[in-house]
């Protein structure tokens, strides 16, 4: 399967396509002092607290500009119904509603985290975020070859420890559905080392990226400076924890390269509500 369509097939509505075309509404009008709202899945474990990677790229470029915002808490069950009453329209391709979406401070409603970082470098410019398409779409891949592989310990997870009780059943008949099996069975067959041994090239991909572009020692792709393909990989890397710490913790031991972007940029995982 093409990493291009790892979103739409792993998480539906957690994980999400994010061509830079899907810009809903824009406006010239001046930014306002009222909060940006912003649509995330609540979590059963830790109610109120994000865990999406999807949401993740999102809140690190609202908590790193500073951006006050506010979150409406909903889930796979309700989330159609919850941004159609906003009046947002549903997309043709895909998923018709996803997450992230944000209703911006200039009115405007925005989904798609890819959409929603140009939108924020617009309203916010400072501090940058120092959008580069071509390394973004470098951490979309390396986070696909890593994401992909371990779906069979991620998504079981999910299931017995994320997703509300009343969004539960959705889930994991969607998500059976798609894998030809129960997310137990999914776990059973295909997850433990086979998972972590076929992710292997994608955490050597994520070590190279974290390497090649520096221009300085600093912890991110850049070195010093901070770029929006940083709070990729930190999306995913956060995610894994939020889902499950063994798997962090994994991820994170592989290089020293990776616990230093997560460290440097922990600082922005702090508000998660």
């Amino acid at each position: 399967m093409r990493v291009s369509h790892l979103h739409q097939f792993l998480f539906s509505n957690t994980f999400e396509q994010s061509p830079i075309t899907n810009l809903l509404s824009r406006s010239s009008s001046p930014v306002m002092s009222a909060s940006i709202v912003l649509y995330d899945f609540d979590n059963r474990a830790q109610p109120q607290t994000c865990w999406s990677y999807n949401v993740w790229k999102t809140r690190l470029v609202l908590n790193y500009k500073n951006i006050p915002y506010t979150t409406i808490w909903t889930n796979h069950t309700a989330l159609g119904s919850t941004l159609a009453a906003t009046g947002l329209p549903p997309k043709t391709n895909g998923s018709p509603y996803t997450v992230p979406t944000i209703r911006c401070s200039d009115a405007s409603m925005v989904t798609e985290s890819a959409v929603i970082a140009a939108k924020l470098e617009e309203l916010h410019p400072s501090p940058t975020i120092h959008l580069d398409e071509s390394l973004q779409a470098a951490a979309e891949k390396v986070n696909g070859s890593i994401a992909m592989p371990l779906f069979a310990e991620y998504m079981p997870r999910l299931g017995r420890d994320i997703i509300p009780d009343e969004a539960l059943a959705d889930f994991r008949a969607s998500r059976e559905k798609r894998f030809g099996m129960n997310l137990e069975e999914l776990q059973r067959v295909k997850g433990g080392e086979k998972a972590w041994q076929a992710a292997r090239p994608g955490i050597d991909s994520m070590k190279a990226l974290l390497s090649e572009h520096k221009v300085d020692e600093g912890p991110f792709i850049r070195g010093s400076q901070v770029c929006y393909a940083d709070f990729l990989l930190l999306a995913l890397i956060e995610s894994f924890r939020r889902v499950g710490e063994d798997l962090f913790e994994r991820l994170a031991s592989q290089d020293t390269s990776i616990q230093r972007i997560y460290d440097a940029g922990k600082q922005w995982l702090q508000q998660d509500n």
